[in-house]
């Protein structure tokens, strides 16, 4: 997989840990326990399987381990469900399909988070109207705003839409975003 393209940490308790290590956070699928006789206890068996984005917590960038215990929707194979992925191919979807799954996924993963910087954004730009935006919040908002332009890639009404430039201030910032989400809006009700 490898692909540097960020996925959602699944949601299974008590299967799914975040290991803290000197260079990140790394997100650990529990694959079973086996009892060991001698010290009388179950020892957990782990695989990592991706490493938790620093500026998004509930995203991860996946290795190969989690293309094999994952489906793209991140929902757990089981093993039947791996053998049969394995041994069954369907059909090759169309590139219209491939292009909608795709922003799909895209729409599902990352307008939670442009909503959530949409608003504190908001609420920031109430306050402070003509101060420029921190370079955090840039960094962050060009990661998500960057998917939504994939996203909304060649629908009409999208031409204006770019990427926050380092010296806008809260204001600006608040124009563009607002245009951001009343393109999503038109493309949630669209192709949704």
């Amino acid at each position: 997989m490898n692909n540097h393209t960020p996925v959602k940490i699944p949601e299974l308790p008590g299967k799914i840990f975040l290991e803290k290590k000197d260079n990140g956070v790394y997100v650990r699928y529990l694959l079973g326990r086996t009892y060991d006789r001698d010290r009388q206890f179950n020892v957990p068996e782990y695989k990592v399987i991706g490493v938790q984005l620093e500026h998004m917590p509930g995203l991860m960038l996946p290795n190969d381990n989690y293309e094999a215990y994952f489906d793209s929707r991140g929902i757990e194979l089981s093993e039947q469900a791996r053998d049969q992925e394995e041994s069954f191919a369907g059909p090759a979807p169309t590139e219209e399909e491939e292009t909608y799954l795709r922003k799909r996924e895209i729409f599902k993963t990352y307008v939670p988070y442009f909503n959530d910087l949409f608003y504190e954004i908001r609420g920031q730009s109430k306050r402070s109207q003509y101060e420029k935006i921190s370079d955090y919040l840039i960094t962050s908002l060009n990661a998500v705003l960057a998917k939504m332009l994939e996203m909304l890639e060649g629908e009409k009404g999208t031409e204006m839409l770019q990427l926050i430039e380092k010296e806008m201030k809260y204001n600006e910032v608040m124009v563009l975003l607002t245009q951001f989400k009343s393109a999503i809006f038109e493309f949630r009700y669209e192709k949704m």
